[in-house]
């Protein structure tokens, strides 16, 4: 295993809970306006549709001086106040995947919630893909997918094309 490898997972483990609940209460702008996503996201079976999306800017996680963004997929039109709550995920009403892109353009982590989940939460590193066709500094679009993957027994996927206006960080 690489050490960028070992780092994209123990980053995406820091970030479960609070980037979540931060990144969706964004008040600028660009969270107002949303944009759109277009796929599914399938746990042990059972599908979510995928129809907005969500980015911001944040550091690189490998290198601070440069820009890294965080992408949210998710089945919830807009950016709800207490986005990623644990209790909506449960209840099969929210399922939503958050990406950490860095300024290389490759994935380095994810956070996969969805009710299809044992404990409703997955995090990945290593395996996601991102096609860009645009690349910031006021958009982040394209297409990112998981082909098929079974961990803990669990058996999940997930595909999307998605166009989401950058919230600057303030």
């Amino acid at each position: 295993m690489s050490s960028r490898f070992l780092l994209g997972v123990v980053t995406a483990l820091a970030l479960i809970a609070p980037a979540a609940v931060r990144a969706g209460q964004g008040k600028g702008k660009a969270a107002a306006a949303g944009g759109t996503a277009t796929g599914q996201f399938t746990v042990n079976g059972k599908s979510a549709t995928l129809t907005s999306a969500a980015a911001k800017t944040t550091p690189d996680s490998f290198d601070s001086s440069k820009t890294g963004y965080t992408l949210i997929l998710s089945d919830v039109k807009g950016l709800p106040d207490k986005y990623g709550s644990v209790d909506k995920v449960a209840a099969g009403t929210l399922h939503y995947i958050q990406l950490t892109v860095g300024h290389d353009r490759s994935v380095y982590g994810a956070i996969l919630r969805h009710s299809g989940f044992k404990d409703q939460v997955m995090t990945s590193a290593g395996n996601i893909k991102l096609d860009v066709q645009t690349f910031g500094p006021d958009v982040l679009a394209g297409k990112a997918y998981m082909a098929p993957r079974t961990a803990d027994g669990q058996t999940y996927q997930f595909t999307a094309t998605f166009k989401a206006p950058i919230e600057k960080e303030k």
